[in-house]
């Protein structure tokens, strides 16, 4: 019976974690972000899948070893979000991608050492680990972006990540039971169960699918404010009387004076805020 309701949840799950891909593939403005949060939500289908066929079949120690290795990737692909969301550098996802270098290790060394029970007590632990120092580092991050963009933004509904916050303290609670878990068995030599996280999954999968499909680029908000407010502010330079009022009519100042001040202007606002 319990088997028959993890089942359920996993399979719930992988079709969950498939449709929402479909849904940011078939975005018309895609972006570097769907493309992580897509490879994001496929690992947990894969990992899902793992553990269901785990379940319910008698594979080899590889197999059922894979899907520990697999939580080593949450963390660098939840922090590489949040950074291809609030910055310009097009270069920030080749410079992440040393994160990823220790999952590729442990996977590694795992085809190695399968069988042994000191290497399987150290990835579960190294998971663990992995989880939390990521889920810290993605909220210094974000906590850095909400004091940037307070300075480019009247109002920051939208760009301020508040969701991911959300979600990162729900990871914290997760992960923070997960190595409590693992330490016990590791101290104490118990095999306690983590079923309990399959009921969750289902939950994390809607969430993100559901907000990541509504976040925008935040550095994208960015210029498109910044173009509003520049075109708002030369119409009010153009008009003749109406905002600039009829004392500045006779002022002398030409066109290309007025683009050249602004330009000016707008250099200094940008460069020392």
């Amino acid at each position: 019976m319990i088997q028959s309701i993890l089942n359920g949840f996993l399979f719930f799950s992988i079709i969950q974690a498939f449709v929402f891909v479909g849904l940011f593939v078939s975005k018309k403005n895609r972006n570097s972000s769907d493309l992580i949060i897509s490879i994001w939500l496929l690992l947990f289908a894969f990992q899902c899948l793992l553990i269901f066929v785990n379940l319910n079949t008698s594979y080899s120690k590889l197999f059922q070893t894979i899907p520990v290795s697999l939580p080593l990737l949450y963390g660098p692909l939840l922090l590489m979000y949040i950074n291809v969301l609030s910055t310009k550098d097009g270069g920030t996802i080749r410079r992440m991608l040393w994160h990823i270098l220790p999952f590729a290790v442990f996977l590694v060394l795992t085809f190695l050492f399968y069988e042994s029970p000191i290497f399987i007590k150290l990835l579960e632990f190294s998971s663990a680990i992995s989880g939390l120092i990521y889920c810290f580092l993605t909220l210094s991050e974000i906590k850095n972006h909400k004091k940037h963009i307070a300075h480019l933004f009247s109002s920051i509904k939208g760009v301020s990540l508040n969701w991911i916050n959300k979600l990162v303290k729900g990871f914290v609670a997760i992960w923070s039971g997960v190595f409590i878990l693992v330490v016990l068995g590791q101290i104490f030599y118990l095999n306690l169960p983590m079923n309990w996280l399959f009921i969750i999954i289902p939950v994390f999968v809607s969430y993100i699918g559901y907000h990541g499909l509504k976040q925008q680029v935040i550095f994208q908000a960015e210029q498109n404010h910044l173009v509003s407010s520049i075109e708002s502010t030369k119409q009010s330079e153009y008009k003749p009387k109406s905002v600039v009022g009829e004392r500045y009519n006779k002022s002398g100042l030409q066109k290309q004076d007025m683009e050249r001040i602004f330009i000016a202007l707008e250099k200094i606002m940008q460069e020392d805020k």
